[in-house]
Order: structure tokens, then C-alpha cells, then sequence
């Protein structure tokens, strides 16, 4: 026996070839040097991934196609398929459909013609078709041709005509459209397209196109509205001033004909500056409609006139004063008002100017100007602004508007009176301001501080825009700029360099072409404003255009160029956001190839997809807290395209795009990777579910019947019983057997003798089980007949509604985390179970909760696959691999629970061995004699020293009857390998099975030789 080594995980992943000689690497002590279709469990473990099941077909095959995440909630969720100017919605793994329409009939013809009263479909839509009575064509997705008002033949995905001559009679059904939006985006852009979320309104971004908002308003209704970069409350309209008291006359007592002149006017209120205009008679008439300047001025009303150019009038040689008045010069006031949205942040861009013309009201004491406002819906205040007081003139062009007060917005028509208030030029209204005008498209968008932040502009790709504070789409600005103004800003670096994404840390995170920049107000998490705004580098690792993800307060991104992943996190130490390069152990995985995209799938495992430009899926477990990460490489039959991320349940869903060869016609589909929670709990010996497993590639699984009543027991038989017994051997010359059981059940049981051999054994009573049974064959002319006992506990079930009928005899039951077979059906409320895998105490069991199927022999709905050999696990057995015929495979035993797909398989090989701690034996000759594999939740595994003949099958059946699946092992199991001496003292598992398989460590016995 050789010495046990142990290697406790896999927790450091695949390792490159670069690193295999470096034994004085901790990691390389829980690496492999192999880890193909096996991902690294956040614990350590290496795990074969879970299949994925089809879920429908992107529009087209030849273009590029584009997985988005949508996640409105935690319960509503959706992955979008982005295509050539279309988009499809997929949720709960399924194609989102549109309202249902009722079918009236379905032909048995050649082709399968479908009469559905006015449809309303089109030649070339793809449509799910439910036609009760034809299982061939029930719950499939076809494509709808020779369309008619009421009717449409169909063909398969890839175009083949349905031919229904056979499919059966048909009885009722439905059929509904799958949802495609058209959507401004071409094929050769979607992987560029950027997005952020907020609530259920999504911002596109894309330098070749303007800015999108994408609204969903029910699962089949999203509209994509280009963005109009303003506030969304409407400039109020129909704004009109008036002066309340115009210029004051005042009569003109004497004046002298002297230089300079001087008049006087009793009662007059003129002060020294003000500005006024004569009107006089006789010879006087001259000096009438200029403008002057009071100067002078006395208490007694009398007061001098100055000409514009500065001199003092003289009224010499005018002749004796007849008569006349004096007042002050009108002087015009603009207007404008703006108004204020319902929460109270959004300021709308000022009306047009409302302008009167009237007494200067610093000038003249009661004198006013009367603003009116009609109603203005939407507007919750509203803000009056006015130009300066420009004394017996007009305001000059481009005057600045300052705020002079406020009204609550009314439903009728409201006023408000200026009095000669002080306007406010601290407080001017919005100018309007569109910063991607002229093509000048954004490239990325976030949100951040209660602002939309957009970057990466076409024209300037190092700019970045912030709209107004609380206001996500409002660009407009003030002069002078107000804290919750509009920012545009340009981050000043040594080289133009593209922002490519944006991120909302404690500071806003810029990441571009050639590095990181950290944007705040000048300090950490302080607050922007047009006053505070700085831009810090942080790194000098350029960003590629995949989108960064972000894991507590860690961000990984994707290096330009797409062959590095980084990692960036703030070091509260440097005060800066500082990361390290992530593939440096698995460089092999990444050398000449691109990331083109990922996402996380936080839970259950903790695992980030990746796909490379060729095609290969990458997995990458990340927990910096614990220091795992671990690259692995997967593959399947085809080329992963896409892939994102969505929350499902308490799992998070991937979802891919794959492209596939199917009857020789290129494909790309959508498929959903299989959940790998399997249930059970293995520290208190509850073994995981074999039926749940799915580790097939673009399967289809045969569909639980559900019965709509609520399940309940009423009686049990007490301990199990003897209900029919398994013939091993016949025997010869028999004539009359007896059976009994020597364990003293009680059981009695006839046999069948045919040709001298027992055929079968039947129990007659079932009797009472309390130990392991032993059937004795007596009779004094045969020998050589084995049988073994079926033990079984049976257990009678009530419905809350007639659902049972005759022909669910031999259904099965799946209930409470259990499942058993139907013996007896005693009314259409009752059934009788004998229960094959123990039913927990869990009840009632409320409809959906729990299935009754029929078995069935011939499983349909596989067209997709058609031509292609696929695996098969049925109610937890491995049946032999076939082609898919006639969208359809024949099971070799008939089952319930049925997945079948294309089969991959999954390799794990260790490093060179050595032993840790002690001298090393790299380049000693070893021989494995046996390998310990400690499992969880497994089987099907094979071992060996290389992928070829050598691999060795554990033997795993134990205990369970025959025709019963193989429970799931957890702990060790030990297989001898072939006593071969090799220097490199590997070990290779693979599982080429539609079965789990999770390797917790491996201890190989090694026996070390020379050299």
C-alpha cells in the first residue's frame, strides 16, 4: 500500500503549464491542471457546471445577438435579446409571449394548418402552439407561414414543413406570439451597447446613436423613446405683464429763460437722476419728447434738466413760459416665469418674456407691474423672474433675468404684482443646454449622487455631462451656476483617452481607454457641484468595453485589449483605488484570446461566466475575503455567444446565447443554465434528489402534470410490506413452488412456473416488513429459483377535488420531498401510493406543489435538436444515448421525470504530484495504487491516470432495488488504479454522464520509486 497525499481542494482553479513547477506556491497545492466543464465551489470543491435548457430561438442565426439583464424587482426580472434592429424578452425561462389566441381547429394534413380567428400574425412570426389532443404539437414554438386572415401553416424552426397526418385529433388549444420589439439598433452595435437601470426605465448608450430610455409597462409592452434632454416640467406659455400705475404728470409752475434753465414744478417727487420728459406749449414746443436728467432738484420743486451728453439744458431765448407738464420717462420691465414640478426639484426653462412698459417703479412710490399667469398643468409653484431696472429705457439685449419671488401654482388664472422688488441675480432661471447635440452621442451612463452622469461622448470621448441635481435627464444651467446645476466637465490627462464606463462607488469611478480616475468633490464621498468637481487618476490599466462588475465594494473589469482581468478597490492606506491582475495564475486560459462579455451569478456559487471570442465559456470563482479565485474553461456542442445574469427565485440565472450546427444549418439559440440545487442534506443522511438533476446542454425536460386540489393522507398501512417480488434466476425442473419469508413478515406469495422455470412471484398479502426479507423457494423437484421481495409502504391520499381517474394507475407521485407509485385509484378524490422514497410530515400539499405523471415511453418537442445524439436521464437512470428523430427520442423504459439534451463531457486532472512540507519526488518515478475520491452529492465518475483506457468506474449500486435509481453518494469511495510507475503521479476524473459529480479532494496512494 502506498503512502496517502491529500489534496484538500481545488480552490485555485486551472493552473497554466508556466506554473506546474512551482511547488513552492501555496496555490499550487490546491490547483489542477485540468478543469474542463468543472467550476470551483466558493468552499473548494470542483463541480461539473449544470447543463442549460433550450429556451427559444434569437430572430436570426446569421447576425450577432446580445444578452442584456432587466431586473425591475427581485421577482420580476427579464434577460433581453438584443438582435438585428429586434429585441425579444425572456423570463422564468421562457420566451415572453403576447396575449393568447384561441385556435379553433388544427388539420391532419400535410402541412399542419392552424385555424385561429383573426390572429392578427404575420408570415415569418415565431408563435407556441398548444394543441390539446396532438402531443407532437403541443407547448412547441413553430414558425407561422401562408398566413390568412383566420389561418397559418407551420414549419419548424429552421423552416421545415409540419406534417400533422399522424399527430392525433385535436381537441382545444391556444397559441400566442412570441414578443419582438423593433429596436434602433443594428446587429453589428449590440455588443457595444451600454446600459444602466433605474426602476423600470433603462438608459441605452451607444456613440453611433442617440440616448434611449427603454419602459417596460407590461411583459409584452417595452418602448424604446429617444431622450430629450430637459426638464420634464413644460415652460410655462401665455405669460403677459402690465404696468398697475403708469409715468405721474406734474404741472409746471414757471420756468426762467436763463443758463443753465431752472423749473419748477410744485409737488413733484423727482430726486437728482431720475429721467424725465417735458410737454409744453408756445415756443416751448421744441424742448418736448427728449429724455433728460433730473439734477439739482430743491425742496420747493424747482430742479435743473441735464442733456444726454452731460451739459445742463439752457431755456435762454425760448420767450416767456406759457405753459406745460413734466414726468418721469416710461421704463420697460421684461418678464419671464418658470415653473416647478411635482417633487419639487424640477425647474422648467423660462417661458417667453412678458414686457410692460410703465412708471420706474424705484422711482415713483405706488407704482406696480401686474404679471399674469394662465394655469399652468403640471406645475406645483411657480418662479418669477425680471431683468434690472433699466431707468426710461428698454433692458439691453442679452439682460440676465433674477429672481423676484414665487407663487403656488393654482387652478385658475393667478397674479403677481411687482412692487419694485429687488431681483436676485444669484438666482437666475435655467438656460437650455443639450450636450450631445450634434451627433455627439454618449457612449456610458450612471447614476450618481441623485444625478444621471453620461461620458464618452462621440465627438468628446473624455468629456463627461451630470444633469441637474434630482432631475436625471435635465441639462439646463444658470448664469451665474447654482449647486444643483448641470456639469460638463473634460478629465485633463496627458492623452485623449475614451470614459468607457462609469461606476457609483464612494466616489464616481471613470474608467477609460489607457486608466481609472476617482470624481468627487474634491474629497471622498464629498458632493459635486459646478464649484466641486475633481478628477484623480488611480490606475494606469486601460478598460476594455465589456462592462466592469462590481462585488461588494471590489470592481472587476476587463483590460484593454480584453486578455487581463483586474481587479480595483479603494486602499483606505494611499487613499486610492489600487487592483491586481487576476489571471496571473491561469494566463494560459487568456493568452491570443478577448472576454468579449460576463456576468455574475452571485448565488449559489459565486461564479462570474465569461466568453471568449472563440466560443469558449470561462468560469471564475471570486471571493476576495477568503483569497479564492479560480479560472476554469467549459465547452459545449457549439460556440457560447452571450451571456447575463438575472435573479430567479433565490438563485440567480444565467442565461447564453449559443450557436449551434443543427441538420446543417447554423443556429444561435437561447438556453438557461439548469439550476444544480438537487435538495436533500447530507449531514444528517438525506441524499439529494437524482430525478432533479440536469446536466445536459440545450435540453428539454418532459412536463410534471400538476393537478389542480389540494393533497392530504388519511391512512397509512403502518410498517412497509411485501407487494411483489423480482425474479433473479428461474431455476429448472419446478412443479410446485412454495415462497415464503423466512424473516416472518407474514407475506404469501403464488409463483408462476413455465417450462420447469418460475416466470414470476406474486404477493398475495403484503404482510408486515420489520426486517431485511428472505425469500425461500421450496419444492422437491426444482432448484437453482433466486427472487428478491419489492418492499413498499403505502399510503392512501385525499384530494380537495375530483382529479384522480383509472388511468393514473402506475402514475407517479411527487410530493413532500417524496415520491411513490399509484397502486389504486378508489374514487376521483382518493389514490393509493406505494411509497418509494420517504414522504416528509410536510401537509396538506396545496396545488403545484405536487405532480402526478403518467409514465410515458416517447418524449417530443426536441425538433430544435433534430439529427443530433443525445443523452438521457430518466427518473434518475442513465439511458443509452440517440439521435433525435422527428423532434422525438423512445425511452428504453418508461418514465416521469425525463431530461434530455446534448451530452458534454467534464475532466478534472491534477497537477504533478508532491508532497508539501517534505523533499520533493518531481522527478522520482510513482505508481498510484488506488485513488480515495471524497465526493458530495455524485456519481457516475470514472478514475484513472489519463483520459484514455485506464479510466476506472466506481461501483455504486449498494442497497437499492432494482429499477430504482442509484442514490447520490457523499464520502469517500476508493477505486484501485492500474499499477503503473509514471513520473508525473496525475490523476484524471471525468464524467461523461448526464450526472453530478463534485470532488471535494482527492488522496492518492503513492508509492515512490528512483529516478
Amino acid at each position: 500500500m502506498g503512502q496517502p497525499v491529500i489534496q484538500p481542494s481545488f480552490a485555485a482553479g486551472e493552473l497554466s503549464p508556466a506554473l506546474w513547477s512551482r511547488t513552492d506556491l501555496e496555490k499550487y497545492h490546491i490547483g489542477a491542471a485540468l478543469m474542463r466543464n468543472f467550476f470551483v465551489d466558493f468552499r473548494g470543491g470542483a463541480s461539473n457546471r449544470a447543463g442549460t435548457a433550450f429556451t427559444g430561438p434569437c430572430v436570426s442565426a446569421a447576425t450577432a445577438n446580445t444578452l442584456i439583464p432587466f431586473e425591475f424587482s427581485t421577482v420580476q426580472t427579464y434577460a433581453l435579446l438584443f438582435g438585428d434592429h429586434t429585441m425579444r424578452v425572456v423570463m422564468n425561462g421562457g420566451l415572453v409571449l403576447e396575449p393568447i389566441v384561441a385556435v379553433q381547429t388544427v388539420s391532419n394534413a400535410d402541412p399542419a394548418v392552424v385555424e385561429a380567428d383573426g390572429h392578427g400574425y404575420s408570415n415569418g412570426d415565431t408563435i407556441e402552439l398548444y394543441a390539446g389532443g396532438m402531443a407532437s404539437l403541443y407547448s412547441r414554438l413553430f414558425i407561422a407561414q401562408n398566413v390568412t386572415t383566420n389561418t397559418f401553416t407551420l414549419t419548424d424552426l429552421r423552416g421545415n414543413v409540419i406534417d400533422s397526418t399522424n399527430a392525433g385529433a385535436f381537441t382545444s388549444g391556444y397559441v400566442a406570439r412570441v414578443y419582438t420589439a423593433v429596436t434602433p439598433y443594428a446587429a453589428a452595435d449590440v455588443a457595444l451597447l451600454k446600459y444602466v437601470q433605474s426602476a423600470d426605465v433603462m438608459t441605452l448608450t451607444h456613440t453611433s446613436y442617440p440616448a434611449y430610455q427603454l419602459t417596460r409597462s407590461q411583459h409584452w409592452v417595452w418602448t424604446f423613446t429617444q431622450i430629450d434632454f430637459q426638464s420634464k416640467t413644460p415652460a410655462p406659455s401665455g405669460v403677459t405683464a402690465a404696468a398697475e400705475l403708469g409715468p405721474t404728470s406734474f404741472a409746471i409752475a414757471d420756468a426762467n429763460n436763463a443758463t443753465p434753465g431752472q423749473i419748477r414744478a410744485p409737488n413733484n417727487d423727482f430726486l437728482n437722476g431720475d429721467q424725465v420728459q417735458l410737454t409744453l406749449t408756445g415756443g416751448w414746443v421744441s424742448l418736448n419728447g427728449i429724455t433728460y436728467t433730473i439734477v439739482s432738484a430743491q425742496t420747493d420743486g424747482t430742479f435743473c434738466l441735464q442733456n444726454s451728453d452731460g451739459t445742463q439744458l439752457s431755456l435762454a431765448g425760448f420767450g416767456a413760459f406759457t405753459s406745460g407738464t413734466v414726468e418721469h420717462t416710461p421704463t420697460e420691465y421684461e418678464y419671464v416665469v418658470t415653473a416647478v414640478g411635482a417633487n419639487g426639484t424640477t425647474e422648467s426653462l423660462p417661458s417667453p418674456a412678458a414686457t410692460c412698459s410703465g412708471a420706474t417703479l424705484s422711482k415713483v412710490s405706488g407704482s406696480s407691474n401686474v404679471v399674469t399667469i394662465p394655469v399652468q398643468s403640471g406645475a406645483t409653484m411657480l418662479n418669477i423672474y425680471r431683468t434690472a431696472e433699466n431707468q426710461g429705457g428698454t433692458p439691453p439685449a442679452g439682460s440676465l433675468y433674477g429672481f423676484v419671488g414665487s407663487i403656488t401654482a393654482q387652478t385658475s388664472t393667478m397674479t403677481f404684482i411687482d412692487n419694485n422688488i429687488t431681483p436676485d441675480f444669484t438666482n437666475c432661471p435655467p438656460q437650455g443646454n443639450d450636450p450631445f447635440a450634434g451627433n455627439n452621442y454618449p457612449g456610458a451612463s450612471t447614476y450618481f449622487q441623485q444625478r444621471q452622469v453620461f461620458a464618452g461622448m462621440a465627438n468628446q470621448p473624455d468629456g463627461l455631462a451630470l444633469s441637474k441635481s434630482g432631475d436625471f435627464l435635465n441639462m439646463d444651467y444658470s448664469s451665474p451656476s447654482k449647486e444643483d446645476d448641470a456639469i460638463q466637465a473634460t478629465i485633463a490627462s496627458q492623452r485623449v483617452n475614451a470614459i468607457k464606463h462609469l461606476l457609483p462607488m464612494t466616489s464616481l469611478i471613470a474608467l477609460t481607454a489607457s486608466g481609472a480616475w476617482r470624481i468627487d468633490g474634491g474629497t471622498q464621498s464629498s458632493v459635486i457641484t459646478p464649484s466641486q468637481f475633481d478628477a484623480v487618476p488611480q490606475a494606469y490599466n486601460g478598460c476594455s468595453d465589456v462592462p466592469p462588475i462590481v462585488i461588494n465594494y471590489d470592481i472587476l473589469y476587463v483590460q484593454a485589449k480584453g486578455a487581463t482581468v483586474r481587479d480595483l478597490s479603494y486602499n483606505f492606506y494611499v487613499n486610492i483605488y489600487t487592483g491586481t491582475d487576476m489571471t496571473v495564475l491561469s494566463k494560459h486560459l487568456f493568452d491570443g484570446h478577448q472576454i468579449v462579455e460576463w456576468a455574475y451569478s452571485e448565488e449559489p456559487y459565486k461564479v462570474i461566466w465569461a466568453v471568449r471570442e472563440d466560443g469558449v465559456l470561462l468560469s471564475f470563482t471570486y471571493i476576495k475575503e477568503q483569497d479564492v479565485y479560480a479560472w476554469c474553461r467549459h465547452d459545449t456542442n457549439g460556440l457560447f455567444k452571450s451571456v447575463c445574469s438575472i435573479s430567479e427565485g433565490n438563485e440567480n440565472a444565467v442565461y447564453f446565447v449559443v450557436e449551434r450546427m443543427v441538420e446543417g444549418q447554423l443556429v444561435q439559440y437561447v438556453e438557461r443554465m439548469a439550476s444544480r440545487i438537487m435538495g436533500g442534506d447530507p449531514s444528517i443522511g438525506i441524499p439529494a434528489d437524482i430525478t432533479k438533476a440536469w446536466f445536459v446542454d440545450c435540453g428539454r425536460q418532459y412536463p410534471l402534470t400538476s393537478l389542480g386540489a389540494t393533497l392530504y393522507p388519511s391512512a397509512l398501512t403502518g410498517a412497509p410490506g411485501i407487494y411483489a417480488a423480482n425474479v433473479v434466476s428461474g431455476g429448472q425442473n419446478y412443479t410446485a413452488p412454495t415462497v415464503v419469508d423466512a424473516s416472518g413478515s407474514g407475506a404469501t406469495f403464488t409463483a408462476t412456473v413455465v417450462g420447469g422455470a418460475i416466470t414470476a412471484i406474486v404477493a398475495n398479502t403484503p404482510g408486515l416488513v420489520t426486517t431485511r426479507p428472505n425469500l425461500v423457494i421450496s419444492d422437491p423437484t426444482g432448484s437453482g429459483a433466486v427472487a428478491t421481495a419489492i418492499v413498499q409502504s403505502r399510503v392512501v391520499m385525499n384530494a380537495t377535488a375530483a382529479v384522480f381517474g383509472a388511468q393514473h394507475v402506475g402514475a407517479i407521485l411527487r410530493i413532500s420531498n417524496g415520491m411513490g407509485t399509484v397502486v389504486a385509484v378508489p374514487s376521483a378524490t382518493q389514490i393509493v401510493v406505494n411509497v418509494t422514497t420517504p414522504l416528509t410530515s410536510m401537509w396538506p400539499q396545496m396545488s403545484g406543489a405536487w405532480t402526478l405523471t403518467i409514465p410515458v415511453q416517447s418524449v417530443s418537442g426536441l425538433d430544435h435538436l433534430e439529427g443530433q445524439t443525445v443523452a438521457i436521464l430518466a427518473d434518475g437512470n442513465v439511458q443509452p444515448q440517440q439521435a433525435v428523430v422527428n423532434g422525438s427520442v423512445t425511452l428504453q423504459r418508461a418514465a416521469t421525470s425525463i431530461v434530455v439534451g446534448l451530452p458534454y463531457t467534464a475532466q478534472l486532472k491534477s497537477l504533478y504530484l508532491d508532497i508539501q512540507g517534505g523533499p520533493t519526488i518531481q522527478s522520482k518515478r510513482k505508481k498510484i495504487n488506488a485513488v480515495t475520491v471524497r465526493m458530495l452529492n455524485s456519481r457516475g465518475m470514472k478514475v484513472g491516470q489519463d483520459f484514455g483506457t485506464s479510466l476506472h468506474e466506481f461501483k455504486e449500486r449498494n442497497t437499492q432495488p432494482m429499477g430504482q435509481p442509484i442514490q447520490l453518494i457523499t464520502g469517500d469511495e476508493r477505486v484501485n488504479l492500474d499499477p503503473l510507475y509514471d513520473l508525473a503521479g496525475q490523476v484524471c476524473i471525468q464524467q461523461d454522464d448526464p450526472l453530478p459529480c463534485t470532488v471535494l479532494g482527492l488522496i492518492p496512494e503513492v508509492t515512490v520509486g528512483d529516478n
